[in-house]
């Protein structure tokens, strides 16, 4: 089982990885770049597999179309969620991962 850090690096990694792909392939043909975007995807369920969610902006500058500018953000969910926080979350966790209840 890793630990933490080893997660927190992963976890990272993955996040950087998303961006390198996204800022590379969202302005391309989309059937050109399945695979990459395919990749992108599967990084992104790996990240939320460890109970993070991501969320991921792209906004592009008029002047500069072709060079999107992408952030990806990794959240912690808080240790001390109300019930029905934790409740919303649990179920984004299971849905996420397909898990059964």
């Amino acid at each position: 089982m890793p630990n933490d850090d080893a997660i927190g690096k992963r976890v990272s990694w993955c996040a950087n990885e998303i961006q390198k792909i996204l800022e590379l392939n969202v302005t391309q043909d989309p059937a050109r770049v399945h695979d990459e975007m395919l990749r992108a995807r599967e990084l992104r369920r790996e990240i939320e597999s460890y109970g993070f969610p991501v969320q991921t902006s792209i906004s592009f500058d008029p002047r500069f179309p072709e060079t999107p500018q992408v952030t990806v953000t990794v959240l912690k969910v808080n240790d001390n969620l109300s019930p029905e926080d934790q409740a919303l979350y649990d179920a984004w966790f299971r849905r996420v991962n397909d898990i059964a209840t």
